[in-house]
């Protein structure tokens, strides 16, 4: 898909660390508790897939999308954090 937005581990972490602090000042602000779960599930999923990315001693997810590692490629467009963390031996 050419309209497939890609982020690599930088983008990745980027994430992690933006989604949790938003998370930690609304959580002190008191707000919308299905709002802070939310941003709590892209903040570890984001976490993960750098783990991933990580683990699979790529930089790149593209080269993941562009090969024929089906399983690899699943994982990493995949929101399902269990399938994920069971990538990572967890």
């Amino acid at each position: 898909n050419t309209n497939m937005l890609i982020a690599d581990k930088k983008d990745y972490r980027k994430g992690y660390k933006k989604h949790y602090e938003l998370y930690k000042r609304l959580k002190s602000e008191n707000s919308n508790v299905n709002s802070r779960r939310l941003l709590l599930i892209y903040c570890v999923e984001c976490g993960l897939k750098y783990m991933l990315l990580d683990k699979w001693c790529e930089n790149s997810p593209k080269k993941i999308l562009d090969s024929n590692d089906k399983i690899k490629k699943d994982i990493l467009k995949s929101h399902n954090l269990e399938k994920i963390l069971k990538e990572l031996g967890q």
